[in-house]
């Protein structure tokens, strides 16, 4: 689970890099609207790699997998689909954090005490 919680954090980093990077591809992508999709973002920044990855899923996993499935959840914003899930898991999987043992009843009452202590009717 802890392996899990790290991931999540490292997936809201990764979030937070592909906003930035969002902001850098509006320089490539002049017609981008608010949002740019992973798809379009990953194309503008990295060609290449975009295209090698097109190519080993067409090839090695399943021809049709990247047309239909991967390209429509890639039309989601890259800082969405690292975040969503990070956050999530950091959320759900974080350390809990029980009752602490610190509590001190008497601590509650100190004004009071103090208050009693100082009224003028006690110093006679």
């Amino acid at each position: 689970m802890r392996l899990l919680y790290l991931l999540g954090w490292l997936m809201l980093v990764g979030a937070f890099l592909s906003a930035a990077a969002e902001t850098g591809a509006r320089g490539v992508l002049p017609g981008a609207g608010a949002l740019i999709p992973a798809h379009d973002l990953w194309q503008a920044l990295a060609p290449d790699g975009f295209a090698s990855a097109r190519r080993w899923v067409e090839t090695t996993l399943h021809p049709t997998l990247w047309d239909p499935l991967l390209t429509g959840v890639l039309t989601l914003p890259a800082w969405l689909l690292l975040g969503g899930p990070g956050m999530a898991l950091v959320w759900l999987l974080r350390p809990s954090r029980g009752p602490t043992d610190d509590f001190d009843p008497d601590s509650v009452f100190l004004y009071d005490r103090l208050a009693e202590r100082s009224s003028p009717g006690d110093a006679g």
